[in-house]
């Protein structure tokens, strides 16, 4: 068997590892707050920080245009010039968080994206959202870290491979849209 082959077998078989019941109480909470004209808020880190930002993107267009319903779903990590500033005059740590205070509302939902789970600015994010009253919802990777305790939904890739966790979050956030 060839090193690619190796590799698709090991994405397919971490895959059929996450547990479907994660995946619909993502599915049910994203749902909930369209129905409900609530905004979707996504961040993460690097990678994951794309991630984010494809799936704003699908969710935002992709579900609008096939539901017919409006959903206000914004990736934080687009707002580079709010980010940076927050950055530099308050350091990374703090950044999508006060970008949280500015921007959350109850009725919202934020999801965040880490594959340690361990980031510090996600972290301090959905604390900032949990006082704020705010759902909060995560993909995580290795043991989930602290993000996966802190969220009130966690779908966690169980792989101890970077970009086999990568991979696979950017799969479910296709199957949000597809579920949805």
């Amino acid at each position: 068997m060839s090193a690619f082959e190796l590799y698709v077998n090991e994405n397919n078989f971490t895959a059929t590892k996450i547990p479907e019941i994660q995946v619909n109480s993502l599915v049910n909470a994203i749902r909930s707050t369209i129905l409900s004209s609530g905004c979707i808020w996504i961040a993460g880190n690097g990678g994951s920080s794309s991630t984010a930002s494809h799936a704003a993107c699908d969710l935002a267009k992709g579900v609008s245009l096939k539901n017919g319903h409006p959903v206000r779903a914004i990736s934080l990590m687009d707002q580079i010039a709010t980010l940076a500033a927050w950055s530099n005059d308050c350091g990374f740590d703090e950044a999508i968080s006060n970008m949280c205070k500015q921007n959350l509302q109850k009725g919202d939902l934020l999801i965040v994206i880490s594959a340690s789970g361990n980031s510090n600015n996600v972290i301090k994010a959905v604390m900032t959202a949990r006082e704020m009253g705010v759902k909060t919802a995560s993909l995580t990777g290795y043991d989930g870290g602290d993000v996966k305790e802190l969220t009130e939904i966690n779908v966690n890739i169980p792989s101890q491979d970077m970009q086999i966790i990568e991979n696979l979050h950017l799969m479910i956030v296709h199957w949000l849209f597809k579920a949805i």
